[in-house]
């Protein structure tokens, strides 16, 4: 016994460690200012530094003024500016696009062509609520979680970008459990959408390409993106220029009129109107073109009706809107203005003291009846109600553990062959714990999950049994390992190995008398099966499950227990507390049958065990 649970122990080790493995796919380049990094498995943040190798499931964390810049193998540069958070989710293969998720601040991403034409996308920015593919390009991310906006600006090639929403098919998080640190995968939610398989999406949902100088952004308030307009031509080439998101303090502005200006880079011509079109029965939406964009709040500011049109570059310019920092690149608000993610533009008294309030309000409101803040933000910056419903394939995604309580009642029929006769034994008093710890499913394969368990049991025979027929003992171990794979959210097919411990009537002949015991045999087995939710609410469901399969011949001392079936029955009905624990009450009944042997006795032995045990579980 003590051999088999060092086995099973170096094996769980084992496995468990090659299951946490991540590979390397990226290298960092370039540190300025305090950034942290987060390894898989890792539980403390560490200094990011130049040389770092990084692995998929790395989160990095930039403070303020600071900035790191991350090479993968395949050249692609990952920039990731102030007071951002990105986690880096997998690097690309030769057939699967690497995913980057942004969950704050902002991302500059250059992407090398992908060589070959069976990656729609060779790369892929998430965040919770957009997703950029690119094949070969130069772009932007802003991604501002307070008003749940995410801004795309493309510097060369060319960007599709589609909205996601929490009722995507297939949709998975990637979240860091703030506890273990593990990265782990679960359902999509309104507060983190970080979707490894976001390629998906793409093929269900018409993207928008952003070109060369364009900008798009989501639109909360009809849950679509913008469609593609040219920014100020000034302010793109600045900010192109500033590649590393430097910071500057001098607060002087540049001529937003680019008439004078030497451009490197021209936004290409857009498809929408330039004047802007609104259409909430359509649910299209573009601005005005060439307004600025605001790096903080992701807000594109667009030119007022006053604006006057470049025919040249095909650009509204205007003067009253704000301005750009002449160094950086980032938008400068009016005088006596601040710009707000909920709100919109807000008076800032303080640059501004002797202005008269009334003025500055007026004046913000104009400017947020200009910026379309209402519908832009809509209520992507308040909580939305959400019916939490729970699946068996929710938690394939999480670790969990189950811990359980039964109470049995067990049946052994013998029948002696030679003498025609059958003896039933029955016990109503056994009793069981045991403990089952779920893995999260394989990267590679979403849908499987391993696990393993230990069960052990008491039952007794010595009550209900003659004098001359002993039970040694009636402590029963039970360990298993097997597989989940999940079908569909409701089904899944079951596949375990178990090494059981049961109780097997032997007979023996010593100085010609015969004595009979309950032995403990450890039988193996392999079994498959199926389980469903058969009825399902929010929170509550009913459950089925059936198992079948084979035991294995085993041969102890003088006996040999033969290969036998067994056939395994349950119905539970189980309630949701939270996304993190269950409680669930399950009746069962099992059915097998042996046929014993030895050199003194043959017999048939079928066994039936029914009762009812009490499940809670905890993901991790």
């Amino acid at each position: 016994m003590i051999r088999i649970i060092l086995l099973i122990s170096v094996f769980l080790f084992s496995f468990n460690s090659f299951s946490a493995a991540k590979r390397f796919v990226a290298k960092v380049s370039k540190v300025r200012g305090k950034v942290t990094v987060l390894s898989p498995g890792q539980h403390k943040a560490r200094i990011l530094r130049v040389g770092m190798k990084l692995k998929e499931d790395t989160s990095i964390v930039t403070s303020k003024r600071s900035f790191a810049q991350v090479v993968f193998f395949d050249k692609t540069k990952l920039n990731i500016g102030p007071e951002s958070k990105a986690l880096i989710v997998k690097g690309n293969t030769k057939s699967e696009p690497g995913v980057v998720g942004l969950l704050k601040g902002k991302l500059r991403t250059s992407v090398k062509k992908a060589p070959s034409k069976r990656l729609s996308e060779k790369f892929i920015i998430q965040t919770r609520n957009a997703a950029m593919g690119v094949r070969g390009t130069e772009f932007q991310t802003i991604y501002n979680p307070d008003g749940n906006l995410t801004s795309l600006l493309t510097y060369k090639g060319e960007v599709a970008m589609v909205k996601l929403d929490d009722t995507d098919e297939d949709a998975l998080d990637v979240e860091r459990d703030s506890r273990t640190k593990k990265v782990k995968l679960k359902k999509a939610s309104p507060k983190k959408d970080i979707r490894p398989d976001v390629k998906k999406v793409f093929k269900k949902k018409k993207a928008v390409v952003v070109k060369q100088g364009q900008f798009s952004g989501t639109v909360n308030k009809l849950e679509t993106v913008s469609l593609p307009v040219k920014i100020n031509p000034v302010q793109l080439n600045i900010l192109y220029k500033n590649e590393d998101f430097k910071e500057v303090k001098t607060q002087k502005k540049a001529k937003v009129d680019p008439v004078k200006e030497k451009l490197a880079i021209k936004p290409v011509e857009q498809e929408a109107p330039l004047e802007g079109v609104i259409d909430k029965d359509k649910k299209v939406f573009a601005p005005k073109a060439g307004g600025f964009l605001d790096l903080k709040t992701g807000l594109y500011i667009p030119p007022s009706n006053e604006s006057k049109l470049n025919k040249k570059l095909g650009v509204y310019v205007d003067n009253k809107t704000g301005g750009v920092n002449a160094a950086s690149g980032e938008y400068i608000p009016p005088k006596g203005l601040k710009l707000d993610t909920e709100k919109g533009f807000v008076p800032d008294l303080k640059s501004a003291p002797k202005v008269d309030k009334k003025v500055l309000i007026a004046q913000a409101r104009s400017l947020n009846e200009n910026t379309a803040t209402d519908v832009v933000v809509g209520d992507g910056n308040k909580k939305r109600k959400i019916v939490k419903s729970f699946f068996p394939r929710d938690l394939y995604t999480r670790e969990s553990i189950v811990f359980s309580i039964a109470h049995l009642d067990e049946e052994l029929k013998v029948g002696e062959i030679s003498r025609d006769v059958s003896r039933t034994y029955r016990t109503d008093e056994g009793k069981s714990i045991s403990i089952r710890w779920n893995q999260k499913s394989f990267s590679e394969f979403k849908n499987l999950r391993p696990y393993f368990g230990l069960t052990i049991s008491k039952v007794d025979y010595s009550s209900v049994t003659r004098e001359n027929r002993s039970q040694p003992e009636d402590t029963l171990h039970n360990f298993e390992f097997g597989f989940d794979y999940s079908f569909s959210k409701r089904l899944s097919f079951l596949f375990r190995t178990q090494l059981e411990q049961t109780l097997i009537l032997n007979h023996s002949l010593t100085n010609n008398v015969q004595t009979s015991s309950f032995d403990v045999v450890t039988i193996p087995r392999f079994n498959i099966g199926v389980n469903s939710d058969l009825v399902k609410s929010e929170k509550a469901y009913l459950n089925g499950e059936a198992l079948f399969g084979i035991n294995f011949t085993k041969t102890k001392n003088d006996f040999t227990v033969d290969r036998a079936l067994n056939l395994e029955l349950s119905l539970g009905v189980g309630y949701w507390w939270s996304k993190s624990f269950r409680t669930e009450l399950r009746a069962y009944t099992k059915h097998e049958k042996y046929n014993v042997n030895s050199q003194y006795f043959e017999n048939d032995q079928s066994r039936d065990r029914s009762g009812v045990k009490a499940n809670f579980l905890f993901a991790l």
